[in-house]
């Protein structure tokens, strides 16, 4: 990286090759002396302000914020000056010991202080939501100010009394009207979308663009298959419209196809990249575990190998198979280990792995041992 001139900084390595700076600190106890053991001046590769900071600096810094009653606990000040925090830890070691130099009492410092309550904060604090047009339901306020509800609870008695006593009318605090679905709607908005497209009926679509009525289909009817029933629509129809359905020879065909090239079969590997093919399978046999037993894997399948696939295995063993290399068990474990771990690996064992490729063990062996005879008579003359 410093060949090629990239930053090195250790926020900017952070966040792009994270890896690397935890790998740095967690073998050479920190970033400063991975970049010494790499023959490199930390000095060089530190983002700082020629001129700007110094022992004397941070200090400095440090004492007038804490004269301007500025939160100095570690988070405030690695979010709002990041390059004093860089400029402290360079200087001093740490944070702890940039703040005692400076004079201050790490121990009150490091602790965040709490905010404290009285009425007229609460009140000021919810006409604040208001104003903003933040929701003022309780989950709402909660997602906002986890301390708002109890607060208010604490010094008006109710959450309502403090809502009251803000000139907030009580019919603010409902939540809003899509949180009540009751099932005669959530059939006439279903009817609704069938009758501008059945396309916007699809899960997907459904899930991007109105995934609240997606949701209470599942929560009121049970399924989304059921709602549509309910509201006298096919599902068929919108499963066409979906995806085609997939035979089991299609899926045993699919999954061995990704086995070939590779691909990490297990279960929520699969369902990232191919719900469609995972969906599938536990429709037609029942369970995931099932499609991979009528595929030929064992379950649960193991993760997939760098470098190597099972595709690769087999024409490999066959290429080696042409041109009479040795491939008997010990000799070949010997000779060529990464391929017999992989062969292992994909086929649970290497006799399997050679049975696949559509080789003979047996001859291969006697093969084998033809062509060492002479030369093993030779050798005794």
């Amino acid at each position: 990286m410093h060949r090629q001139g990239k930053p090195m900084w250790s926020r900017k390595l952070r966040k792009s090759n994270a890896a690397l700076h935890s790998a740095a600190i967690h073998w050479f106890g920190s970033y400063r002396k991975a970049i010494t053991a790499a023959g490199l001046d930390y000095t060089s590769v530190q983002k700082l302000d020629i001129g700007r900071w110094n022992p004397q600096t941070v200090c400095r810094q440090l004492r007038q914020l804490h004269r301007s009653k500025v939160p100095l606990h570690h988070a405030a000040v690695d979010r709002n000056h990041p390059a004093l925090m860089v400029a402290a830890y360079r200087y001093f070691g740490s944070y702890g010991s940039a703040i005692n130099a400076a004079g201050l009492d790490y121990d009150r410092i490091r602790v965040r202080p709490m905010p404290s309550w009285d009425k007229k904060r609460v009140a000021r604090q919810l006409k604040e939501l208001e104003k903003n047009q933040s929701g003022l339901w309780k989950r709402a306020v909660r997602r906002a100010d986890p301390y708002l509800e109890r607060a208010a609870n604490r010094c008006f008695g109710s959450y309502e009394r403090a809502a009251r006593a803000a000139g907030i009318p009580l019919k603010s605090l409902q939540p809003p009207p899509y949180r009540f679905w009751s099932p005669t709607r959530i059939t006439d908005d279903l009817r609704s979308l069938y009758r501008r497209s059945p396309r916007l009926l699809k899960p997907k679509t459904l899930s991007q663009n109105k995934h609240r009525l997606l949701q209470a289909c599942r929560r009121r009817f049970g399924s989304y298959k059921r709602a549509l029933h309910a509201a006298g629509i096919q599902y068929g129809e919108v499963a066409r419209i979906t995806a085609p359905s997939l035979s089991a020879e299609q899926i045993v065909s699919w999954l061995k196809d990704l086995f070939d090239r590779g691909r990490d079969l297990r279960y929520s590997k699969l369902g990232e990249y191919n719900p469609r093919l995972l969906d599938a399978a536990r429709r037609c046999f029942g369970t995931y575990e099932a499609a991979m037993n009528a595929a030929g894997f064992d379950y649960p399948p193991a993760p997939p190998m760098r470098h190597w696939t099972a595709k690769l295995v087999r024409k490999t063993l066959k290429e080696l198979h042409r041109k009479n290399a040795d491939l008997r068990y010990r000799q070949f474990r010997k000779a060529r280990l990464p391929l017999f771990e992989a062969a292992r690996h994909y086929y649970g064992s290497y006799l399997n792995a050679i049975k696949t490729s559509g080789i003979d063990y047996t001859q291969m062996v006697s093969e084998q041992l033809a062509r060492q005879l002479p030369t093993r008579k030779m050798a005794r003359r």
